[in-house]
């Protein structure tokens, strides 16, 4: 790792150096609010392994606001990245955009979280896209668009879900899912330690096994 920057809303902070590097996002600000664009870069050096934690949710406030990351692991790299809970606030209108470019030999774990609005309220909206290519080759398109109210809607959450949850691994040995080497899991519950233990029999394996402390605010 050469450097961090900060952005208006996100800080990084190095947790702990070593063998494998953990770092988190710390907020500075609240959000994203409406209008807000986030982007974070990350960038894995040839056999360098990053762990990215959770510090806390982010919470999507009403209004139309976009988060994008842009990923890329070279040769041997290795990142493990457990993103924090996002909670999509009723009337909130979230696009989010990450893509991931691996060099061979080069891996990605990967887990993230939506819930549905706040305690008490109606869902808002998530349109997600997640593209990877490994080598140069496309490995995954995933497409998550969740409008309870739409027809169109990509998913259909049963009665009373409210939290989604995807778990993936890419440029790894896992499950024929993928158009190369990998797996995906998805889930959803009416809370987050439901989802969670939906996600538990995914195992993708040391150093790139996915922790299960992720804990919903009240």
């Amino acid at each position: 790792m050469v450097g961090l920057r900060r952005s208006a809303r996100l800080a990084p902070r190095i947790l702990a150096r070593g063998e494998i590097v953990r770092a988190a996002l710390v907020p500075v600000q609240a959000g994203p609010l409406d209008g807000d664009h986030d982007r974070v870069r990350l960038h894995v050096g040839p056999g360098a392994t990053l762990e990215l934690v959770p510090i806390t949710a982010t919470l999507a406030l009403p209004g139309r606001s976009r988060l994008d990351m842009e990923i890329v692991v070279e040769r041997g790299g290795r990142l493990i990245l457990d993103e924090p809970p996002l909670i999509v606030a009723e009337g909130a209108d979230v696009v989010r955009r990450v893509a991931i470019t691996l060099a061979a030999d080069a891996v990605v774990a990967m887990r993230d979280v939506v819930v549905l609005g706040r305690s008490g309220e109606g869902p808002g909206r998530l349109d997600s896209v997640t593209r990877a290519t490994l080598a140069g080759a496309p490995l995954l398109h995933d497409a998550l668009r969740i409008e309870p109210a739409a027809d169109d809607a990509y998913v259909a959450l049963p009665p009373g879900h409210r939290v989604v949850g995807t778990a993936c691994l890419l440029g790894a040995p896992g499950e024929p899912a993928l158009a190369g080497p990998g797996a995906l899991r998805r889930a959803s519950g009416p809370d987050l330690p439901a989802v969670q233990t939906a996600l538990q029999p995914f195992s993708i394996g040391t150093p790139t096994r996915l922790p299960h402390s992720v804990h919903e605010p009240s």
